[in-house]
């Protein structure tokens, strides 16, 4: 999970993909802004959750977790970001 600038990762879950996803998730903070994200998110969730009537469904249909899970086997170089917060 990200919050601000930062990433929370259980270490029991921890694996490069996750990392990468939520590499993702921060990538969409910058193009959008972290509290513009957070209100897109929060209410495409809600919308989905109204339309779905299920959590799991409403979460795979938010757009930035789509894209998120898309790009997640992308191969991207995550030790030139091991400096930042991330």
């Amino acid at each position: 999970m990200v919050i601000g600038r930062r990433c929370f990762i259980k270490e029991s879950i921890y694996s490069e993909r996750l990392l990468r996803h939520e590499w993702i998730h921060q990538e969409q903070m910058d193009r959008v802004g972290v509290v513009r994200f957070y209100l897109i998110y929060l209410k495409d969730y809600l919308y989905n959750l109204c339309r779905y009537r299920n959590h799991d469904k409403a979460y795979f249909a938010i757009p930035f977790e789509q894209e998120a899970y898309a790009r997640e086997n992308d191969s991207m170089d995550l030790s030139l970001k091991s400096n930042s917060k991330l």
